[in-house]
């Protein structure tokens, strides 16, 4: 059998945080520290990684949209015929 693939995108995303809102980045800093709310925009953003434990797979939704895109049709299609889920 072949490997299981497990799509997570909550776990296999990171979230950064975007400052260009913000007039002036350190002064907000500050104010943040203290308390008050700053307009920073949170993002979350897929990792690249792909995490194997086992005979298991487990990456981001596009992380596996561009793995089947290199690996081509035929390779495709096993993929998607033998998913866990």
């Amino acid at each position: 059998m072949g490997l299981n693939i497990l799509v997570n995108d909550e776990v296999m995303s990171n979230t950064i945080e975007d400052w260009s809102n913000v007039r002036s980045p350190s002064r907000a800093k500050r104010s943040l520290m203290r308390g008050f709310t700053q307009n920073i925009i949170y993002k979350k953003v897929p990792k690249k990684e792909i995490i194997k434990f086992g005979d298991s797979l487990m990456m981001h939704s596009q992380t596996k949209k561009e793995m089947v895109k290199q690996l081509g049709q035929s390779e495709s299609n096993y993929i998607t015929e033998n998913l866990p889920f």
